[in-house]
């Protein structure tokens, strides 16, 4: 297995590609949405669970001390 500290994104976009496409077999979620904005805010991706419970995702390519 590949060590999460080995794996490098050329950018966040890469990242939430590559998240996208893989959902399910990474975190066992369904994609739903991406770039989702509501009220001037936006999240990355919408996805939704075993149980059918919405999940939000943000993703960071970079260590952000704001989140």
């Amino acid at each position: 297995m590949v060590s999460p500290k080995t794996i490098k994104f050329a950018s966040e976009a890469a990242l939430e590609d590559f998240v996208w496409v893989h959902l399910e077999a990474l975190l066992g979620l369904v994609p739903f949405k991406r770039q989702y904005s509501l009220n001037g805010e936006c999240c990355d991706l919408l996805a939704f669970d075993q149980s059918q419970r919405l999940v939000v995702l943000e993703l960071k390519n970079v260590v952000d001390r704001g989140v």
